[in-house]
C-alpha cells in the first residue's frame, strides 16, 4: 500500500488544492460584489449627468427666449416696467 510519506504528500496536496479553490471562490465573490457596486455607481452618475444636461438645455432655452438687450440703458428703461408687471419691489 502507500507509504507514510506518500499519504502525507497526498493530504498536503488535497489541502493546498482546497485552499486554492477557496481563495479563488472568495476572489470571485468579491469581484461580483464590486461589479454590483460599480453598476450602482454608474447608474447614479448617469442620472446626475442626465439632470445636468437637462438643466443646461433648459437654460439655453430660457436664454434663447429672453430678448438680448443691446445696451444697459435699454435694460434700465425696461426694468421698472417689468417690475411693475410682476409686482416686485426694488
Amino acid at each position: 500500500m502507500w507509504s507514510l510519506n506518500m499519504r502525507y504528500a497526498f493530504f498536503a496536496g488535497i489541502f493546498l488544492l482546497l485552499n486554492f479553490e477557496g481563495a479563488a471562490f472568495r476572489a470571485y465573490q468579491r469581484k461580483k460584489e464590486d461589479h454590483t457596486e460599480i453598476l450602482t455607481q454608474k447608474a447614479l452618475v448617469d442620472q446626475a449627468h442626465r439632470e445636468i444636461t437637462d438643466s443646461i438645455h433648459y437654460a439655453k432655452l430660457i436664454q434663447a427666449a429672453v430678448p438680448v438687450f443691446s445696451s444697459d440703458t435699454a435694460f434700465k428703461l425696461l426694468l421698472p416696467i417689468l417690475l411693475f408687471f410682476t409686482n416686485q419691489k426694488i
